[in-house]
């Protein structure tokens, strides 16, 4: 039963090792930016117009760096006005969302030092449903000197103004 447990402290011990090596860390980021590639590539392919994998990559580099790979000349049809005007923007917008989010979500739980730290725990969401209600309910929404982006506005000033006053209350006697 021991060395059960030695063997296998030890081999939990090589895992962390591996990824704490800076070329274990360096082989996680390629494999991160090898996923991320695929991914762009599948995302860009699928749709209401199926489109090729091959051909999305091929769009894809030529518009990018200007490199044509291939054979077949790369014109501006249809494929290429859907990928590079509508599916791309998208893909890319839903990147830099979620990293944002992860970014978010991260700094939150280190500046609590819990990692179960989120937004209904803390109040945070709360705070903006308050903000969102009291910018409906002043007109905000409708007319204001912020016109359509009013009620997203004070949502946001909410989420702020409960963030800082959890923060506030928390920090009390250095704790």
């Amino acid at each position: 039963m021991a060395q059960t447990v030695q063997v296998q402290t030890q081999r939990r011990g090589k895992r962390e090792s591996l990824i704490h090596s800076k070329s274990g860390f360096a082989l996680l980021i390629a494999a991160l930016i090898i996923i991320t590639i695929i991914s762009v590539g599948v995302a860009v392919s699928i749709g209401q117009v199926r489109i090729p994998l091959a051909e999305s990559y091929r769009i894809l580099l030529y518009k990018l760096t200007g490199f044509q790979w291939g054979t077949t000349p790369i014109e501006a049809g249809s494929f290429t006005d859907i990928i590079w005007q509508i599916r791309f923007p998208r893909v890319l917008m839903a990147m830099f969302i979620g990293a944002g989010l992860a970014l978010c979500g991260a700094v939150m739980q280190a500046a609590v030092q819990n990692p179960l730290a989120d937004p209904y725990i803390l109040g945070i969401s709360s705070g903006a449903s308050l903000g969102a209600t009291f910018a409906i309910l002043i007109g905000f929404g409708a007319i204001g000197w912020l016109g359509q982006t009013g009620v997203a506005f004070w949502a946001f000033a909410g989420a702020m103004g409960a963030s800082l006053l959890v923060l506030t209350l928390a920090g009390i006697r250095g704790k």
